[in-house]
């Protein structure tokens, strides 16, 4: 093979992963340019780990004649038969960056379950070849990053000394492509987790100073666990984590579903907005609201005793908030701030007094549609820290009690 396309190829690898090539072309393009160099591969396999709260690892299968077979595995992935009786992972656990197994003659070393299916498929030669991402990382360890792959041929006498060769010189310019194109990927993701997507976005995009600020119409949702207090003093922390985690997933999903975005858990609260344009926002937030409270109504009624006289309080509101990052120079938070939120914790405190699950106030009650039905007068009330008492409404939680 000319050197000169050798080396166009390699500068094709290093701008794929400068420009966030997907993997998935990373991967059939390095497969194509083996297979044009002579390299005989029937089989090509790419696996890597990653940091996501669902995804712990993906991979992808290349052969003739077929589509890019993608697999994701959760969490559990690392206690899968499929995964512990690998080649791939023995060669992680023993520390060998490449390994070779013929697979017939009598020469053939099958001593593990997929070699034992290549080989009855009529595979001859199995390479693999791993690579962490980042120095003395273990990839059999949770959080850790790296990738592996595997080439397979069912030509006689396996591959050769030239297609090895070729393999070892490519290989690490391939890792170091997709690791450039994975982390801006694995970055996103995580802070999207953490911070919320609409906030991952800005912060990826710049809104990185702090007293950086825009000013938003937005409906707050404020929700609170009433009782947990009571019910972490008496059970397990096992179990206070587990509760919270069901409830967070409930009230999250509702959240979510109808276009929400989650900007804070506080101990057992939850600070989420709709600020979607030209969407109404109320009515989203009213739809959360409601799902929110009779899937946790739902949850209660099946859990143990203690956790069974748990329920929600939230509060639904609408004005301006202030969205950006506040903090110290070396430590930020990108939330939403300002009068109107403060004003929608407070009223949350009121669903108890009230004997309600939730509240809206009179803007969010002037934003609603239709939905405006399922709101019923509660009187005007003093809200600490508000100059003039303010106008409540209790939301209906049966529609046909407000029909």
């Amino acid at each position: 093979m000319a050197r000169e396309s050798a080396q166009e190829f390699e500068h094709w690898l290093a701008e794929g992963g400068l420009r966030n090539m997907p993997l998935s072309d990373l991967f059939n393009g390095f497969t194509q340019y083996l297979l044009e160099g002579g390299v005989p591969i029937v089989r090509a396999y790419f696996g890597m780990s990653t940091r996501h709260p669902l995804i712990q690892a993906f991979d992808m299968t290349w052969e003739p004649d077929s589509a890019l077979y993608h697999t994701q595995f959760d969490h559990t992935w690392r206690r899968r038969t499929a995964w512990t009786d690998s080649p791939l992972r023995h060669m992680i656990m023993e520390h060998l960056a490449r390994m070779r197994r013929t697979l017939k003659g009598p020469q053939a070393v099958v001593d593990f379950p997929v070699l034992e299916e290549l080989a009855e498929r009529g595979f001859t030669d199995w390479y693999g070849a791993v690579s962490g991402f980042e120095a003395d990382s273990i990839l059999d360890q949770p959080g850790s990053l790296g990738m592996a792959c595997s080439w397979s041929t069912d030509r006689p006498g396996g591959f050769s000394v030239e297609n090895i060769a070729l393999i070892n010189r490519l290989f690490p310019i391939f890792a170091v492509s997709i690791k450039a194109s994975v982390l801006p990927i694995i970055t996103r993701t995580l802070l999207g987790a953490y911070i919320g997507t609409d906030a991952a976005q800005r912060v990826w995009s710049g809104a990185t100073n702090r007293g950086s600020i825009e000013r938003v119409e937005a409906a707050i949702f404020f929700s609170d666990l009433r009782g947990f207090t009571a019910f972490a003093e008496q059970a397990s922390s096992e179990l206070v984590m587990a509760t919270l985690n069901r409830y967070f997933d409930s009230v999250g999903a509702a959240i979510v579903k109808e276009g929400g975005e989650i900007l804070k858990f506080m101990g057992d609260g939850i600070l989420a907005t709709f600020a979607q344009p030209d969407a109404n926002v109320c009515e989203q937030a009213l739809r959360a609201a409601r799902t929110a409270v009779h899937d946790v109504a739902a949850l209660a009624a099946g859990s143990g005793e203690a956790a069974g006289n748990l329920d929600l309080g939230i509060a639904l509101h609408k004005g301006e908030v202030l969205y950006g990052n506040v903090g110290t120079p070396e430590r930020l938070d990108f939330t939403m701030i300002g009068p109107a939120v403060n004003e929608a914790a407070r009223m949350e405190k009121l669903t108890k007094s009230l004997g309600c699950a939730i509240l809206a106030s009179d803007s969010f009650q002037a934003g609603l549609g239709e939905s405006r039905r399922l709101l019923q007068p509660a009187g005007v009330h003093a809200i600490s820290g508000l100059s003039a008492p303010r106008a409540l409404y209790v939301v209906v939680l049966d529609d046909k009690a407000a029909a």
